[in-house]
């Protein structure tokens, strides 16, 4: 998909933040195709902004990994890593199941009313649409995180996040067709039974078999133009 020809409503009133914000969401939701160059004049364009915020919020997306940074080159969106992915995930299971663990006591009725509505939209057809369902799994995680309150917890889901986003939207058909959530639905139902240790064990069910199914499918998958080729 080209960058959006038309202007911003607000040209040139976007803070660093805002523009940042606006190109992480457009490579997130691949509008911002992996591999595609940015051209700093298209991104002017688009955002109504100078090129300062935009180098300086390309800067903070390539720190994060999500834009390569060519000396003397071009600037582009980085590649997706099937690889990486699953490294990301493995870390992630293991942090959310240890803060399952220790957070079940703390959670708040409203917490509770939370992670069941978000979990009746998961199992129900809003999240057999595919484009709903990580948005939806991001938000039942994040009532645990939150609650827990780990500065440096959080900071990791949050930096990796757009990563695991990204690659799930890029291969949201392989996760409509196998995901079916039950041990999502096990980890949920033993909080709101309070239940810590069966609802972190259900956690680590899910990032070892729906998501390990997922990572192996996906690598399957970007393997097979480089078998077809040899």
């Amino acid at each position: 998909m080209p960058v959006p020809k038309k202007p911003s409503a607000t040209p040139r009133l976007l803070l660093r933040d805002q523009v940042y914000d606006r190109i992480l969401a457009a490579i997130v939701s691949g509008d911002l195709e992996p591999g595609r160059t940015l051209s700093d004049r298209e991104l002017e364009v688009w955002l109504g902004a100078s090129r300062t915020p935009i180098r300086e919020a390309l800067g903070r997306l390539a720190n994060i990994g999500l834009v390569e940074v060519l000396p003397q080159k071009a600037t582009r969106v980085a590649e997706i890593d099937p690889v990486e992915f699953g490294e990301m995930m493995e870390v992630l299971g293991a942090l959310y199941a240890a803060a399952i663990r220790e957070v079940v006591p703390l959670l708040t009725d409203a917490d509770r009313k939370t992670l069941t509505a978000l979990l009746k939209k998961l199992v129900g057809p809003a999240g057999r649409k595919a484009a709903q369902a990580p948005e939806i799994l991001t938000s039942i995680f994040e009532v645990y995180i939150q609650r827990y309150d780990n500065r440096v917890l959080l900071r990791l889901p949050a930096r990796f996040d757009p990563h695991v986003q990204r690659i799930l939207r890029a291969h949201s058909d392989q996760i409509s067709r196998t995901s079916t959530y039950d041990a999502i639905r096990e980890m949920v139902d033993a909080t709101l039974a309070g239940d810590a240790r069966e609802a972190s064990r259900a956690c680590t069910r899910y990032f070892e078999s729906e998501v390990g199914d997922f990572h192996d499918q996906i690598l399957a998958a970007s393997a097979a133009p480089t078998e077809k080729a040899s």
